[in-house]
């Protein structure tokens, strides 16, 4: 995929072919990986297909298979490689375990399926044993190794003939049990942790780029809106601290971003958490209908959210309460936030249920997911399970980021009313089950109990309450208390849909000014200030924006003053008001806006200077103590290593190591903005190019039609696009320009009298 790099290494650029089969690599079929496997077959085929296209193609190609699928049949294709001499390379994933299917014992483990103890069978030595009297290239080498494993794969794809990389490394998901059952353990002897360990990012210095989602498809990121526009942001729920995402590199080996950081916690007593109080009370019963017919209900989510936990209670509960029960789980692609789902049914006799709900036949729809829940309601699939006329719904209508919504293919869909749509609408409820979780409970992996209780209170589970939360404890293996809560705050949530509040403090410019003003006094001192304060209120008492418009322009003239000083705000400050002196409240003050927000992320060019204020600033420090519950007066300390990588150069060349930064130094660096002026040849020279292009643009701003208008508003709002850090930066500023070239360029050459001229030949070259 990059003929320069084939060219540096002498070798002609090879078109690689990836074949795969069933196992938890199928989801490299899938985004952001789909590239690396361009078929997908049954257990084993992966490597047959190989090998039975080799005589036809030149390509080169790779097999990835797993060590269950070797043993299972995946030998018999690469013996066969090697009898007919073919050019194949094989990765043989030998987690010791099968885990898509549940994490059954392989033939390479010492135990048996009953946990008997037997003999383990060496898949290197097997391959040895097909390959004698060959030269096949066989290795074996822990992944995690990250350049010396691509250096073998490398080699190993450019030898000729067969050759088999064993991927040596144990399963991600049994590891993460062993270390979550240690520190279970360690909760329930000590009450607390003592050390945390955390992968965290800082959203000031987030470009949204998307390369770390891209990279790495990572279910543990997740997009959080802030004053910036949308930011990835590690979800704490999810995330298990292997550091995968942080892991990301760009053709030619450039680091691509600065923005992450690992966060080590200490604590010498139990976290206090702040949160609000609930006072749910004595609760009324719904009244209790037993069941006349078989009834089916069927449980939608993703992995992580308890979807089986659910489906567990109401089995647990279904069986004591004296009802026939069949159960049917669905959770192999739980893998990365892959798609969960259960088939529920209840009978009042020993009628023959089926385990699969009828095609839409479904009593209750449980939505832990919007968009796995919708999945089941479309009515061109085989497996519909609701209908208008049957189907109650109860929904979190969270938004939870699929893959595609990470990497920026597809936008969050309003599942919602699809599935309004396709059940009874009259006994349909939503809510945002998510939030209410983290701002009462502290943690969302109580939405499941949470929407269990909802769904009692409505009266839509024929259960008695006893039989419920008698399942509830036998399901529940921790935090029951906090679970039964959320089960009580889930009944209260059904009587008073109002009852939680989640609207938080709305912010006006004037309070922002003062918070940020008061943030220089501390940090920059009182002149600072008293600038900042007085810059901002002279320039909005002559601008006539919105309260939210007026807290971008507070905040990006405080950007800029940390930035630089008061008078680079200044100069961003005059720039704005020329726009709007040209703008038009009729437009609705579109350009203007336009200008606030790109002006200023282009004039605050993320240097290794501005990078390292933003990862030491006062605002990221306080919103990490409240993230983390740190309380310095109980103890609690936090140390941060940044994964920075800065671009130096020394004697007439470019150096970007790798180093892991601490607190001090880059508070250091944050003083040392004379380097902007000392290395202004070159140093960013490419993004200070770029802002002083767009504020050339602002000088240009003129119109004379509502059209025109509209293009310059797309025109001022190319900076949006332009995210991320050098290398995946730089072709986006190339765009941006070309773009707003093509813009300005079909604009009729006539202007009106004493409109500003601009002939489109002077814009082409700008």
């Amino acid at each position: 995929m990059d003929p320069q790099y084939m060219r540096r290494q002498g070798r002609p650029t090879a078109d690689l072919v990836f074949h795969g089969d069933i196992g938890c690599y199928s989801m490299l079929k899938y985004a952001p990986f789909s590239r690396l496997m361009h078929n997908l077959s049954g257990m084993g085929l992966g490597g047959g297909t190989g090998a039975g296209i080799d005589p036809f193609i030149d390509n080169k190609q790779l097999v990835f298979m797993g060590d269950s699928t070797f043993f299972h049949s995946g030998m018999a294709a690469i013996s066969d490689s090697i009898k007919n001499h073919q050019d194949i390379t094989y990765v043989i994933l030998d987690n010791k375990t099968t885990a898509m299917t549940g994490h059954q014992p392989t033939p390479g483990t010492d135990t048996d399926i009953l946990g008997n103890p037997t003999f383990a069978q060496d898949i290197e030595r097997v391959v040895r044993g097909l390959a004698e009297g060959s030269d096949t290239f066989i290795a074996r080498m822990d992944p995690s190794l990250r350049r010396e494993y691509r250096r073998l794969v490398e080699e190993a794809v450019l030898r000729p003939g067969v050759k088999v990389v064993i991927a040596d490394k144990e399963c991600g998901i049994t590891y993460h049990r062993r270390e979550r059952a240690k520190r279970s353990a360690l909760l329930k002897e000590q009450g607390f942790l003592p050390v945390e360990r955390h992968i965290n990012i800082s959203e000031e210095v987030c470009e949204y780029c998307l390369e770390c989602a891209k990279g790495t498809g990572c279910s543990g990121l997740t997009i959080k809106p802030t004053a910036y526009g949308p930011k990835l942001a590690i979800d704490l729920s999810s995330c298990v601290t292997d550091g995968a995402c942080t892991r990301v590199e760009v053709q030619g080996g450039d680091k691509t971003c600065p923005s992450f950081e690992e966060i080590t916690i200490r604590r010498q007593a139990p976290p206090r958490i702040e949160l609000p109080a609930v006072e749910v009370g004595e609760l009324p019963r719904p009244v209790f209908q037993p069941l006349q017919e078989v009834w089916y209900t069927y449980i939608a989510g993703v992995g992580g959210m308890g979807v089986n936990v659910v489906a567990s209670v109401l089995a647990q509960a279904g069986a004591r309460q004296g009802y026939a029960v069949r159960l049917t789980n669905k959770k192999g692609l739980a893998i990365r936030n892959g798609s969960v789902y259960s088939h529920l049914s209840f009978a009042p006799d020993d009628r023959v249920l089926s385990s699969i709900t009828p095609y839409g036949g479904a009593h209750l729809l449980l939505g832990l997911d919007l968009l796995e829940a919708a999945r089941g309601l479309d009515p061109r699939e085989r497996q519909r399970i609701a209908r208008p006329s049957r189907t109650r719904a109860v929904v979190n209508i969270a938004r939870t980021p699929t893959i595609n919504n990470l990497i920026g293919l597809d936008p969050m869909a309003a599942d919602e009313l699809l599935i309004a749509r396709y059940t009874d609408r009259g006994h349909y409820c939503g809510a945002d089950l998510f939030r209410i979780c983290e701002q009462y409970l502290g943690n969302k992996l109580y939405a499941n109990i949470m929407m269990l209780g909802l769904t009692y209170q409505l009266g839509l589970l024929p259960l008695e309450l006893e039989n419920l939360e008698w399942a509830i404890r036998m399901a529940v293996r921790r935090d029951l208390d906090t679970n039964m809560k959320a089960f009580a705050m889930g009944r209260k949530l059904a009587l008073d849909p109002s009852c939680f509040s989640l609207a938080g403090p709305e912010k006006t410019g004037a309070a922002l000014v003062e918070e940020k003003a008061a943030l220089l006094g501390r940090t920059r001192g009182g002149r600072i200030a008293r600038e900042y304060r007085r810059q901002v209120e002279e320039a909005l008492a002559g601008l006539e924006l919105d309260e939210e418009a007026r807290c971008h322009f507070a905040l990006r003239v405080y950007d800029l003053i940390q930035y630089e000083d008061p008078e680079y705000a200044g100069q961003y400050i005059a720039r704005i008001r020329r726009v709007h002196a040209q703008d038009a409240a009729r437009f609705g003050w579109a350009a203007t806006r336009a200008a606030i927000r790109y002006l200023a992320k282009v004039m605050a060019i993320k240097d290794e200077v501005y990078v390292a204020h933003l990862l030491t600033c006062p605002e990221k420090y306080q919103r990490d103590r409240e993230r983390y519950h740190l309380d310095p007066a109980r103890g609690d300390r936090i140390e941060y290593r940044h994964l920075t990588r800065p671009h130096l150069r020394l004697f007439g060349r470019d150096f970007r190591p790798d180093i892991r930064t601490r607190d001090w130094q880059l508070r250091l660096m944050a003083r040392m903005k004379f380097l902007r002026r000392l290395f202004a040849s070159w140093w960013h020279r490419e993004e200070g190019e770029f802002r002083d292009w767009y504020a050339g643009l602002l000088e240009r701003f003129a119109y004379r039609d509502e059209e025109e208008y509209r293009t310059w508003v797309k025109v001022l709002e190319l900076p949006e696009e332009v995210r991320g850090y050098r290398a995946v930066r730089d072709p986006k500023m190339a765009a941006a320009r070309q773009r707003a070239r093509e813009l300005l360029e079909r604009r009729p050459p006539a202007r009106a009298p004493g409109t500003l001229q601009i002939e489109p030949a002077t814009v082409a070259a700008s």
